[in-house]
């Protein structure tokens, strides 16, 4: 403490704008404090004897860096400590006076937006690691006030903060939340009401956490106000947000079946129709998320009644007991032909051509309804039926009957729909393989083989789709379950007992790859023209592609095939026309292609088959999903626009790297507009992944001849370093690391070019005090100092002399010259 003294006497003068010598204090403070402060209770003490000085010196010093810098150092030493509850009062006094508008004012009394956020940050730290006692009423409320001022503050970061700030209250589960839920509850209604859709799923969360702690806090939000015709909850669950609408469901869904019974049914009236409203939404991760709800709550109610007598206690959770209650309901006439036919006595067994009789027209759904079983129980069944089948009683009439039902359409509408019966059926085609070639003693013939594949493909597939698990990572709202990974690795294992042990996977797959492919190009009225992204077409090549591995691109005829097949489904347009999630589905075809594209790119380095289409590639995937906007009738969400785009500048860099598209094609002249007009999108990752595009581009252009030289890249740069200015730090980051990769590869005209637009940085760079942005800089500015370091250093000092601040130069010059 005695060390840090001086440098602390330096810091309780908040008019002295001495700026040299608080920064040598601050940063006296870090380097002799901090190795010691690492450690909780020694950087309790300090804080105890010092947060008073810190934090009017964030309040009061005149000199912004100075705030910034004393900030900075007092959150990492909060960060260590053991113990946050003497400095709740003290800087919620900050947040009043920097944060908030004071009474008469338009702005508040901190300018610097980041400066706001980091105060309100070192709030939520504090309120993270203090004790729940310290949150008293007193001190609660001037929280309250404080999240409230904050939602109103311009600057989306720090009410994404206030926000978070509730949750950490919430977490705290303090006294105040027991005996004041539904104060905060109306504190949180505007932040529900907030036109950003990320604030009001946060706002969600923090209602959900309050009212569990105290269903009190329920009350505000399902009550109709004088200024609103419904509920916040009912206006929610109608939000344009799917997002919203998902969380919204699952809060629901919490509250329903985690708090007392009588407060269960006293609110299940206006609960219950909020996700009886998600239950039928269109989006398909709400309309899952609300039948889940349901029937969480269906349990829950269950057990309410088994708990007070009204019902006995009945296990139903084993799937065999609820298949064969079903059985004994509704197939009385089934149980009736077994006991026909076993003979007990003899014990016979059944042929399976009996289970099949029997079966599949339950399956088929050929029956009338008062005596069909679910389609589903049947599948079950037949999976249970066929093991205790004679061993040798599958012929290869019974395995072709076996293999019809299991790629009908009717029961891959009931697979989809009730996914867990997948593996039922995966169970069937392996007990059917391995019962017939036991019945033949000799291997299955091709024709059979090939069906055999087909039908495995078919529900690999069918994983995939009901899990929503993409191989190709298109779809990322879900992870697939063990389940289905364990479904797929049985039915390739499945695949492969029809072929030697010597043979891999892939090779097999592959094998049948042409044959699937002149399949597609039969005139069945399922042309890839007319594909979604639930057609099972489509998700059958996405299976047989990724299975084939390296192989797909060891024949260029069957390559090309696949490409061209790829290019009419991906260039497909929805019209607006359709329903919300038939639009969306044909995009989601679109985007599923581009993602297959963009792998077989990656696989395509050194035979460059698909370069000879990569012009109708460029032309009528990537280009037409870069340049044109989607139906906007409400047919087509934001955010797969957004993925379009993103993954179409993925495909686009992928075949530049890969030299499928060169820029000395007609076609591929018009690169640089298309990768120019993404740079200027609205979405921060599009941005990001056209720097790769635009010095892919560079890099490629300039291995062609002299004549492709000249005004382009001078075009391509321009473009490219106007990123520069970029607000968000990824964007920064992506071209501070994908510059230098062009350095050795443009003119020295270039090389001016990108000096002269790196070089004003500095003072930007300067400002801010993100490390990682800063490295990433220094590094850039050293790889450029070794290729040109006459003309970097001449820029750097003629800036210097110009700039207001030197010393930042100095800084470069002084670093440069020691390399």
């Amino acid at each position: 403490m005695q060390t840090l003294q001086p440098s602390l006497l330096v810091l309780q003068n908040p008019n002295s704008i001495d700026r040299t010598a608080k920064r040598l204090a601050i940063g006296n403070l870090r380097e002799c404090g901090m190795g010691k402060l690492k450690d909780p209770e020694l950087a309790r003490d300090f804080l105890q004897n010092t947060h008073t000085i810190l934090l009017n010196c964030i309040c009061q010093d005149r000199v912004e860096k100075c705030r910034e810098q004393c900030l900075e150092f007092t959150y990492d030493v909060f960060s260590y400590s053991s113990d946050t509850s003497f400095a709740l009062a003290a800087t919620l006094e900050l947040c009043k006076k920097r944060v908030l508008i004071a009474p008469k004012m338009r702005e508040p009394e901190e300018e610097a937006e980041e400066i706001r956020l980091g105060i309100v940050r070192l709030l939520n730290l504090l309120l993270s690691k203090c004790s729940a006692q310290a949150i008293k009423p007193a001190i609660a409320d001037d929280i309250v006030q404080v999240v409230q001022g904050c939602i109103k503050d311009k600057f989306p970061d720090v009410q994404k903060e206030a926000c978070c700030v509730l949750l950490t209250i919430t977490e705290r589960k303090s006294t105040y939340i027991g005996y004041f839920g539904d104060k905060i509850t109306k504190a949180v209604i505007p932040i529900l009401r907030h036109k950003h859709a990320i604030l009001r799923t946060l706002g969600i969360q923090v209602v959900e956490r309050l009212v569990v702690t105290n269903f009190v806090g329920l009350k505000p939000l399902v009550e109709v106000t004088e200024d609103y015709d419904k509920s916040i909850m009912e206006t929610l669950s109608y939000d344009n947000s799917p997002v919203v609408r998902e969380a919204l469901a699952r809060c629901n869904t919490t509250w329903l079946t985690t708090c007392s019974p009588i407060d269960r049914y006293k609110f299940a009236d206006a609960l219950l129709p909020l996700l009886l409203t998600a239950a039928v939404d269109d989006i398909s991760t709400v309309r899952q998320c609300g039948e889940k709800g349901l029937g969480d709550v269906d349990r829950v109610c269950v057990k309410d009644m088994q708990d007070a007598g009204i019902l006995e206690a009945t296990s139903k959770t084993n799937e065999t007991t609820s298949a064969v209650r079903e059985l004994e309901i509704h197939s009385k006439g089934i149980l009736n032909q077994l006991a026909d036919t076993i003979d007990v006595t003899s014990k016979k067994i059944p042929k399976s051509s009996f289970y099949l009789d029997i079966l599949i027209p339950q399956i088929s759904n050929t029956l009338e309804a008062d005596t069909r079983m679910k389609p589903s129980t049947a599948i079950w069944l037949l999976d249970r039926f066929i093991n205790y089948a004679a061993r040798d009683a599958i012929t290869l009439h019974e395995l072709s009957r076996i293999l019809d039902l299991l790629k009908s359409s009717s029961l891959s509408k009931i697979l989809l729909n009730e996914e867990q019966y997948i593996e039922s059926a995966a169970n069937v085609l392996d007990c059917a393989i391995l019962h017939c070639m036991e019945t033949t003693h000799e291997s299955l013939s091709e024709e059979n083989r090939y069906k055999t594949v087909m039908v495995a493909l078919q529900l690999m597939t069918l994983c995939s789709m009901s899990g929503k698990e993409t191989i190709m990572g298109v779809q990322q709202d879900e992870i697939a379950s063990i389940d289905s990974i364990n479904t797929k690795k049985k039915l390739v294992k499945t695949v492969m007992m029809l072929h030697g042990a010597s043979e891999k996977p892939e090779d097999v797959f592959y094998q049948y790859l042409p044959h699937f492919l002149e399949t597609i190009a039969k005139p069945r009225g399922n042309a890839p023209e007319k594909w979604n992204d639930e057609s099972i077409s489509l998700r059958m090549l996405e299976v047989i592609i990724m299975e084939s591995g390296h192989k797909i691109i060891e024949n260029s005829d069957t390559l090309n095939k696949v490409v061209s097949i790829l290019i009419k489904c991906g260039s497909q347009q929805p019209d607006g026309k359709n329903g919300r999630d038939t639009d969306s589905s044909v995009i989601g075809a679109r985007l599923r292609c581009l993602a297959i594209m963009t792998w077989l790119y990656s696989m395509d380095k050194d035979t460059l088959y698909i370069k000879a289409q990569s012009s109708f590639v460029l032309k009528d995937m990537i280009s037409f999903c870069i340049v044109s906007s989607e139906p906007q009738n409400g047919s087509c969400a934001l955010n797969i626009q957004y993925q379009l785009r993103r993954q179409a500048i993925v495909c686009l860099t992928a075949a530049m790297e890969t030299q499928s598209i060169t820029p000395g094609d007609d076609q591929e002249k018009n690169i640089p507009d298309i990768v120019t007009k993404c740079l200027q999108d609205e979405d921060e990752q599009i941005r990001v992944l056209s720097v790769s595009a635009m010095t892919a581009f560079i890099r490629q252009y300039n291995k062609m001849d002299d004549k492709f030289k000249g005004q382009l890249e001078k075009h391509c740069l321009h473009n490219l370093l106007s990123r520069l200015k970029d607000q968000k730090k990824a964007v920064c980051l992506s071209l501070y690391g994908q510059l230098p990769a062009v350095f050795n590869t443009i003119s020295n005209e270039g090389i001016n070019i990108v000096t002269d637009a790196l070089v004003p940085q500095i003072e930007y760079v300067d400002e801010t005090s993100d490390r990682q942005l800063k490295s990433a800089f220094q590094d850039c500015l050293d790889v450029l100092y070794r290729i040109n370091s006459t003309r970097l250093m001449e820029t750097i000092r003629d800036t210097q002399q110009v700039s207001a601040k030197p010393d930042a130069y100095q800084i470069h010059i002084d670093r440069l010259s020691s390399l």
